[in-house]
């Protein structure tokens, strides 16, 4: 039984029936109800032409692809006859559905026999993201439907569903997850099917990894489709996927990376910021009413009214999602912003961000810096997926080379930084457009040096293929007047550690001091190049370069602020603008790069200053001076009444004593002085004003700032020490520390 091409212009009045006025779908003071019902009738209304256009670019040599629209259509219709009963909404999901077995004979016999996944009948829905929307709309309108149209649906659930058994994923991915969801509702829908239990079978099998593993993607984007997926997979198949603990991990990490754009920021392989925002407004309905926190209905709340309402009607597939937004909210719950800190860093191990933001509002300043890499769990799992897909792009999955790279600062609603985008080709554009290292906002290092001619951007591009590094926190740490965080990556192929020193002084605006520290493991000639990117360079000279960025990932930016950036390292730093592509358009790189020939061992550094300036105002660049230190680097920084004195160490194990004494480091041997400063910490600043002095470190034993001692940790007794040696005492180093006195 097949229905005919001809519904699609026909009795188009009587889908239109009524207002939505199901209960589920009411009862949300958000507006899912409104959102829902017209995005229904604009969809309804839409679907011949949009039909009639994929006939029109069917084309014969390729697989059957059918558009996902007719299902999600039917999905929201019955959606709707579960709330109200109306036959109306059942018989309209019913025509819907079945119009994929009429799509299907469009596929020549003579190429269907080409393909092994067809060999039993070209699938009615061979998309692993239709095919739980057919079969959820099928199982919600199944008490209206005839024996004789149940058993036609299920024929072809059937079919659909050992079609995809021909091409299977595994591991924590979103396409894995995406597999066992539409195999666990097909086993539902079709209880009585031969198949069904080899299908429930495989649906634990590709769940097991996201029940036993972290996620292997690395990409807001695949994030939202994984957690939307997991939820739906407790709802209909195994509801002990509601205590996974990497439910809630995941969760709390999405809301804390809510950018001022009311968007969970894009990172890695994604393309726009509200691309999934309807996905990710389901997921924080779900967790404020199973979690009782209204920070997730806040969320749900901000990704609703500014990516969902303006953009109404939405495709059928977004409205669709709303139906669960709706059917999970608690309304009882009020929407509240989270507490804001202004430091948030996930573990260093899974998540691996750090964000630093003013406030939730969205004015606020916001910076995110991601130094994932490519996850040391799943390992079998990615293996094989690299062995049977071409991602020598990704990073894991849909990861990109961003490790310590600053994907976004944003300030009063300016992008001052972003990321590049996702890619301009399958599976990636050229040069790795843009998932390569030199695409984002971080430090290049690349063995070699640019040749006689040779322009700088030609020299650092290569295939594009990811890199395999190690990443790690070395330490992050707030004080009132700046937060402190340093980083570390260690390429063992291209034989360098490369430590990114952040230190962000809060005010208006706020100032950022950005150094990058790298010491080469083996002899030879190296080029490092720290590199920023925007739309356009508004001024360059020798001190720096202001750039500025308008859009980027679907956000549309205040123009008032651009970001300056300003040379601190000195001579040997040479500057370099040259054009590159960003989000699919033309853009612009600022390189502050040095060459040269380097011994193992030896360090060097690239330190800049950047700070939002004024759009069409030339700033002077920052009275700021660089010291170089055996041991470390101190810098200068004047502004107005105010001082600073800041000193990091090169190492933070210097001073270490090798004789099996504890502690094992002698404080004179890593003390830094830099003017009236001196301290043994891994990190020390000095702050004068008129208003008093601030001071602060981390791990240290002491600080000094003139003829003033700040700070010195008390003796402590170690009885415990190798080789029968005797008790020692000696200052054991304190985490951190921090003085303001008037």
């Amino acid at each position: 039984m097949a229905y005919s091409w001809a519904l699609l212009g026909s009795a188009m009045g009587s889908f239109l029936v009524g207002l939505i006025s199901a209960v589920s779908l009411c009862a949300s003071a958000l507006p899912y109800r409104q959102l829902v019902q017209e995005s229904y009738e604009a969809a309804l209304r839409q679907l011949p032409e949009q039909l009639a256009r994929w006939r029109q670019y069917f084309s014969e040599g390729q697989e059957f692809a059918p558009p996902i629209e007719p299902a999600a259509v039917a999905g929201i219709a019955a959606a709707l006859y579960e709330a109200t009963a109306a036959p109306t909404y059942a018989w309209t999901a019913f025509r819907w559905l079945a119009l994929y077995d009429t799509l299907r004979q469009l596929y020549p016999e003579a190429l269907r026999r080409r393909l092994p996944s067809y060999a039993q009948g070209v699938p009615p829905v061979p998309d692993f993201f239709a095919l739980p929307i057919f079969c959820r709309a099928y199982l919600r309108i199944r008490p209206a439907l005839s024996p004789t149209q149940q058993a036609y649906l299920q024929q072809l659930i059937t079919a659909s569903t050992n079609s995809m058994l021909h091409f299977l994923e595994w591991g924590a991915i979103n396409r894995s997850i995406l597999r066992a969801l539409g195999l666990a509702l097909s086993a539902h829908a079709c209880p009585s099917a031969p198949q069904a239990p080899q299908w429930r079978s495989l649906a634990q099998t590709l769940i097991a990894e996201s029940r036993t593993s972290w996620l292997l993607e690395d990409a807001q984007l695949y994030w939202g489709i994984w957690l939307y997926a997991l939820l739906l997979l407790g709802e209909y198949a195994d509801s002990s996927l509601w205590q996974l603990p990497s439910l809630p991990f995941y969760i709390e990490a999405a809301l804390q990376l809510m950018t001022p754009f009311s968007a969970v920021a894009p990172f890695g392989d994604t393309r726009t910021a509200g691309e999934n925002a309807a996905e990710f407004a389901a997921i924080f309905e779900w967790a404020a009413a199973r979690y009782r926190n209204p920070a997730y209905r806040w969320a749900a709340a901000q990704l609703t009214q500014r990516w969902l309402v303006p953009l109404k009607p939405l495709p059928a597939y977004r409205a669709l999602i709303l139906c669960d937004a709706a059917r999970w909210a608690d309304t009882t719950l009020p929407p509240l912003p989270p507490p804001a800190p202004s430091l948030w860093c996930s573990e260093d191990a899974v998540i691996k961000k750090l964000i630093l933001r003013s406030g939730w509002d969205s004015s606020a300043t916001y910076l995110l810096l991601n130094y994932r890499d490519a996850p040391t769990y799943g390992w079998r799992a990615q293996a094989f997926l690299h062995q049977s897909l071409p991602i020598e792009e990704e990073k894991g999955s849909h990861g990109q080379s961003d490790e310590l790279a600053l994907i976004w600062f944003i300030y009063q609603s300016c992008l001052l930084l972003s990321p590049p985008g996702y890619r301009e080709g399958i599976p990636s554009g050229p040069n790795g457009a843009y998932r390569a290292e030199y695409f984002h906002n971080r430090l290049v290092v690349q063995p070699g040096r640019p040749s006689s001619g040779q322009s700088l951007w030609d020299f650092l591009r290569h295939a594009g293929s990811h890199q395999p590094v190690q990443t790690t926190k070395i330490d992050a740490w707030d004080f009132s007047p700046l937060t402190y965080a340093r980083l570390r990556l260690t390429d063992f192929s291209r034989g360098y550690i490369w430590e990114r020193i952040l230190i962000a002084i809060r005010g208006h605006p706020i100032q950022l001091l950005i150094a990058d520290l790298v010491q080469f493991l083996r002899d030879g000639p190296f080029t490092l190049v720290q590199l920023w990117h925007g739309d356009e360079a508004l001024h360059a000279d020798k001190a720096g370069c202001i750039l500025a960025t308008k859009s980027a990932a679907g956000l549309l930016g205040d123009t008032t602020w651009a970001l300056g950036i300003w040379d601190v390292t000195g001579n040997k730093v040479r500057d370099t603008l040259f054009p590159s592509r960003r989000h699919g358009h033309p853009a612009i790189a600022y390189a502050r790069w040095q060459t040269g020939w380097y011994r193992a061992g030896e360090r060097t550094a690239i330190v800049s200053y950047l700070i939002p300036v004024p759009r069409h105002t030339l700033p002077h660049p920052p009275r700021a001076t660089l010291n170089s230190m055996p041991t470390g680097l101190g810098l200068q920084l004047s502004y107005g009444d105010t001082l600073w004195n800041i000193v990091v160490q090169w190492d933070v194990l210097a001073g270490s004593i090798g004789d099996g004494r504890r502690p094992q480091y002698e404080s004179t041997l890593r003390t830094l002085v830099l003017d009236s400063l001196s301290s043994d910490a891994d990190f020390a600043f000095v702050r004068q004003t008129s208003d008093g002095l601030t001071a602060g470190l981390t791990y240290g034993t002491f600080l000094t700032f003139g003829s003033q001692t700040l700070f010195q940790a008390p003796p402590s007794f170690f009885p415990l020490q190798l080789n029968g040696d005797p008790p020692r005492t000696a200052r054991l180093q304190w985490r951190a520390w921090e003085l303001t006195s008037p």
